[in-house]
């Protein structure tokens, strides 16, 4: 099938409003072949109440009857890009080489966005929208191909939909992928991806610059900066951090465990991953704060207004 013909089905909107996001070079580490081990992982903003997620698999399990098809998460925040990229490389580095990943986080279903397959240095693949959702896997495990989905014989039969792609599109490309079909049969080579902006961590001028990676279901908002860097400036248990955030200022006790502050008390500490954390103990900071994933972050030692 000529690639065009696809697009036309797809690009229903001929633009998707300007992206917040920046391409960059593909960054390959490595070039592990996939072969594909029969496990199909899955994150999305689905949820779990609607018949989505159940039609997910089925697609997936009518081209690939024997493969083992595991939720990672259905949970992702409604439309939270950001979030699920953050997410998706979280859960994706315990996953051995050749899982493929159907990651879908899509408000702009239907669009002029690119369908994709990506191909990590490590073995993986990952199946999706083409919106900044693989950037954080493409940075950690670097990119060693990408392909456009645009073999329209390896979609599910009938019309596409525009608002379904999970069902029509990426789940038949998953399980094809999961029996064995070759990447190359699934579309034209593309340069790169879209790419969410990224802020590194760093200290300057008595304070650190971060971003926001999650802002979780408890309303908790993980950060990109490591438990590394505090330590590095001598930043300890018992000092007191103050979190500037979406125009706002919020002053919180450095702690080891959410109940070392009292309930409806703000306190930050180093979270499983290793990253600082700030929350209310159970309480929605995000909420109150109106924060989102991806924001950016200024953290500075002490007590500030």
């Amino acid at each position: 099938m000529k690639m065009p013909t696809l697009l036309t089905r797809i690009a229903l909107a001929l633009g998707a409003g300007s992206m917040a996001w920046a391409q960059g070079p593909a960054s390959p580490e490595g070039d592990v072949p996939f072969t594909p081990n029969g496990r199909v992982a899955l994150l999305t903003d689905y949820g779990v109440q609607d018949f989505y997620a159940g039609a997910l698999k089925g697609a997936i399990a009518s081209r690939a009857p024997e493969a083992l098809i595991d939720d990672v998460t259905h949970g992702v925040p409604a439309f939270d890009i950001a979030g699920g990229a953050f997410l998706l490389s979280a859960a994706a580095r315990e996953w051995p080489a050749g899982t493929v990943f159907t990651a879908i986080v899509d408000p702009g279903v239907g669009t002029e966005r690119l369908p994709i397959v990506l191909r990590t240095g490590n073995g993986l693949v990952f199946v999706g929208p083409d919106n900044g959702l693989f950037t954080r896997v493409a940075v950690e495990m670097g990119i060693a191909e990408v392909r456009e989905i645009a073999n329209e014989a390896l979609l599910r039969p009938g019309a596409l939909s525009s608002t379904f792609h999970g069902r029509d599109l990426f789940g038949p490309i998953a399980g094809f992928l999961a029996a064995g079909g070759a990447l190359s049969d699934v579309g034209p080579e593309r340069g790169d991806i879209v790419r969410l902006r990224l802020v590194e961590p760093v200290f300057e001028h008595g304070e650190i610059r971060g971003q926001v990676l999650l802002a979780d279901r408890y309303g908790n908002l993980l950060t990109n900066v490591p438990a590394t860097l505090l330590a590095g400036q001598g930043i300890e248990q018992g000092a007191t951090l103050t979190l500037m955030v979406a125009g706002q200022t919020v002053s919180a006790p450095f702690v080891r465990t959410y109940g070392d502050a009292g309930v409806g008390e703000n306190l930050c500490l180093i979270n499983s991953q290793g990253l600082l954390e700030f929350a209310t103990n159970q309480g929605d900071l995000a909420g109150t704060l109106g924060v989102n994933s991806g924001d950016e972050i200024r953290i500075r030692p002490g007590v500030f207004q």
